[in-house]
């Protein structure tokens, strides 16, 4: 068996626009919300800091699983089970074993050598797509990360000099340019300063758990 990763779809990065959900899985409050009546045509009234991205999320859904699970601004823990029963089973169905995900959004997997890594990947995306882990993974696992939707470069630049491997004062724009080549002025050695990097893109706000300020 080989093993292999994957993103859902988009790197935690300044500048993207990234699908989250709420931050409280089981609360009513928080990042989104919809309106029942929904608005003309029958897409939902959301509403929120994550408002845009629950509705482009809804809108590009292919399934009524998707819709369903989205169309209250809201992933609950059921759902995201839900969701993550299905990428499991599309995966299995096609020889591919689901190691589980990780805390950022990636996900692991495994699939024989005869299968080959390029098929492996199609078979990924196309499980991806199809069991909503693109939209609703996406959204679940991101929102914990930055339920207010504070901006990206901010929170990073932020993290970084928390976790002493910037200096004090490293802007949001300084980051927003560092980002572009990985140039970032580590006052630390590189490889413990990427470490850190990756670490404060899964977890910028210590709200995930894998933190501590």
């Amino acid at each position: 068996m080989t093993q292999a990763s994957s993103r859902t779809a988009v790197l935690i990065i300044a500048a993207t626009v990234l699908l989250t959900s709420c931050a409280d899985p089981g609360s009513d409050s928080g990042a989104g919300s919809a309106q029942d009546e929904g608005s003309p045509g029958g897409l939902p009234e959301f509403s929120g800091p994550w408002a845009a991205e629950f509705e482009e999320a809804y809108v590009s859904a292919t399934s009524d699983f998707e819709r369903s699970a989205l169309n209250d601004g809201f992933v609950s823990e059921q759902e995201y089970a839900e969701m993550t029963d299905r990428f499991d089973g599309c995966l299995a169905d096609a020889g591919v074993t689901f190691e589980g995900f990780r805390d950022g959004g990636e996900f692991d997997f495994t699939f024989p050598e005869s299968l080959g890594a390029t098929r492996a990947h199609d078979v990924a995306d196309a499980c991806s797509r199809s069991s909503g882990e693109v939209s609703i993974g996406m959204i679940y696992s991101f929102v914990t990360r930055n339920p207010e939707h504070r901006d990206e470069n901010a929170i990073m630049s932020e993290c970084l000099v928390e976790e002493a491997v910037v200096e004090p004062g490293y802007s949001a724009a300084a980051y927003a340019s560092d980002i572009v080549d990985e140039t970032y002025p580590f006052s630390t050695n590189h490889e413990a300063g990427m470490t850190a990097v990756r670490l404060c893109e899964s977890d910028p706000l210590a709200l995930v758990g894998l933190r501590q300020r």
